[in-house]
């Protein structure tokens, strides 16, 4: 017996058969009827169909990438068991995470979350109240949620992993980051926040040139998988560690040979 989690047969690419013999063709991936409207629907199916045909040629790194652009700028999970596509996340036979449609647990925070706990209790009740109108296909009064927690409270959903998470703070610096000053520090990381709303609201041109000018002004690297920024040391810095390096060497060699000497 064998299986796969990618959710791709063996055998011959394009077919269901494991021996390489002509099997079922598998359709197309569709819009699910239970996701939310898009305006982007031409752009996403062409990703996604591009997912499509890499996943078909077993290029499983380019199709991993194609379906973070689309998580990351979209919205949009892609079930491969049903073949749909969904905005929000939502399937007409089993939800993202697996389970079934409409029997999801509640939400959780995701993260650094600097939120009263009165907030969050409102942000939580706000998520139940989405999930109700999804059910109904209230999409428009889904999306006034959205808008009313990203504006009100910079909040984003994760609907897949059924998480929620404040841009304000989402972004850390990561244990391995270089020294920096305290001005610099506070200054990193409000430029974090400020791109982390960026990508929030979906501008992704902002947030792009707050990442461009922090890398190239201030040597700051970016994990978005990770949620941390990392300092990356100047080469003065490394000049000077590797000046410093050099001449604790020497000392150590001035020891042995006094050792030997004696």
């Amino acid at each position: 017996k064998e299986w796969r989690a990618d959710g791709v047969g063996f055998g011959v690419p394009g077919t269901s058969s494991r021996d390489g013999k002509p099997g079922r063709e598998l359709g197309p991936y569709q819009m699910s009827p239970m996701s939310q409207p898009t305006s982007e629907q031409e752009i996403i199916q062409a990703l996604i169909d591009e997912r499509s045909d890499a996943r078909r040629v077993r290029n499983f790194p380019v199709a991993d990438s194609i379906q973070d652009e689309l998580r990351e700028e979209f919205g949009v999970e892609v079930n491969d068991r049903v073949r749909e596509w969904s905005v929000g996340g939502e399937f007409s036979v089993d939800g993202g995470d697996g389970g079934p449609a409409g029997k999801k647990g509640p939400f959780t925070a995701r993260g650094n979350v600097p939120l009263s706990e009165e907030v969050v209790e409102t942000v939580l009740s706000l998520l139940q109240e989405r999930d109700d109108l999804k059910m109904q296909k209230k999409f428009s009064k889904c999306d006034q949620i959205r808008d009313r927690l990203r504006n009100q409270y910079s909040v984003g959903i994760d609907d897949r992993k059924r998480q929620f998470y404040c841009a304000i703070g989402e972004y850390t610096e990561s244990e391995y980051s270089a020294p920096l000053d305290a001005e610099t520090k506070a200054y990193v990381q409000q430029e974090m926040d400020k791109r982390s709303v960026a990508k929030l609201h979906g501008d992704y041109e902002t947030a792009d040139a707050i990442r461009d000018e922090l890398r190239d002004s201030y040597l700051i690297d970016i994990s978005d998988r990770a949620a941390v920024w990392t300092a990356l040391p100047s080469e003065d810095d490394e000049e000077e560690a590797a000046a410093v390096g050099y001449e604790d060497e020497a000392v150590l060699e001035e020891g042995d040979a006094d050792e030997e000497v004696e």
